[in-house]
């Protein structure tokens, strides 16, 4: 089951991203575009509750679980990995999707980023740890345990929020508790979202009042910056998930534009933090830099991206048949 208004909002939100790090290079100043990584977690907690929460409950391999999601991931992952090792040189660790650990050994850790070749890795890093605890824990509580787990989330998550800018939270070492609890508590609301869904048989419907979702994500991340503490907080907390339930249940009329947007917003996202670096340290990203981003990003998951994870799933398929029993 294909989510249509789903992909167009992960689409959207790359893009906010994008324009949130091009600063004052970019077309529109988004001041608020780090939120739309609140809502990449959330909605990779649906999405994977979807996918894979029966799934697990019905005997699926821990091994297997963590193989589909790798496929899903680890290739363009490493591709923007690998861009950021050409760049500077260093940081061969982040190939394995490992952060550098120079951050740890210094004085002022604060000025270490988890990725330094390529910042934006470490939601990456931080989400595939919340897959993990997933699949051996969260998919294994009843609704009590779920609740526990986002409120004890998004209890550690205000407090992070309150003595640091939100948009620092996960990126950096002396914030990595506080990211992961931000990671855990949207990707769990997700998880309660999709399980809503399937205890009231929640129907979806058509609707172009979809085409409104995107839109509202636009004006949330221009109305907040990152000093704006309770603004942040209304966002994350408020704004973001009730954006993502009204996703969930209007459907966006089939259109090429949201299925288009949604597939290159991976690649977008894994490459577009070190090259605007890059450009930002040799005086300036270029005012048409979005436009071949966009462009390198659709190509990524048009001829890259969709073709091998096809080719690695259907090694998945062969070895799966060849180990089941006659």
């Amino acid at each position: 089951m294909r989510f249509n208004t789903l992909d167009g909002l992960r689409g959207f939100a790359a893009i906010l991203v994008l324009f949130y790090h091009l600063g004052p290079f970019s077309p529109i100043r988004v001041p608020g575009g780090y939120l739309a990584v609140d809502l990449f977690f959330a909605l990779s907690g649906f999405v994977i509750a979807h996918a894979y929460e029966q799934r697990l409950r019905d005997g699926m391999p821990l091994r297997e679980f963590a193989l589909l999601r790798l496929v899903r991931v680890y290739p363009m992952a490493f591709v923007g990995a690998a861009i950021g090792v050409f760049l500077s040189g260093r940081y061969f660790e982040s190939l394995l999707l490992l952060p550098s650990f120079e951050g740890m050994a210094v004085r002022s850790p604060g000025l270490m980023p988890l990725y330094p070749g390529n910042g934006p890795m470490w939601s990456l890093a931080l989400e595939l740890l919340a897959n993990l605890l997933f699949a051996l824990v969260i998919v294994r509580l009843g609704w009590r345990g779920l609740v526990a787990v986002i409120l004890a989330s998004g209890a550690i998550f205000l407090a992070g929020a309150l003595h640091h800018s939100l948009a620092e939270l996960g990126a950096f070492w002396p914030t990595i508790g506080f990211g992961l609890a931000r990671t855990l508590f949207s990707f769990s609301l997700g998880v309660a979202m999709h399980r809503l869904h399937v205890r009231f048989a929640v129907q979806r419907r058509e609707t172009r009042l979809a085409w409104l979702l995107p839109v509202a994500l636009v004006l949330v991340t221009l109305q907040v910056s990152g000093g704006q503490t309770l603004w942040n907080l209304a966002s994350v907390f408020v704004a973001l998930p009730l954006i993502l339930w009204l996703a969930t249940i209007w459907e966006a009329p089939r259109t090429r534009l949201f299925e288009q947007v949604g597939g290159l917003s991976y690649p977008l996202y894994c490459i577009h933090g070190v090259i605007v670096q890059t450009c930002n340290e040799l005086g300036g990203s270029p005012a048409y830099l979005w436009v071949l981003l966009i462009a390198a990003a659709w190509w990524l998951n048009t001829r890259i991206d969709v073709p091998l994870r096809r080719h690695l799933l259907s090694l998945l398929d062969r070895r799966r048949a060849a180990l089941a029993p006659a």
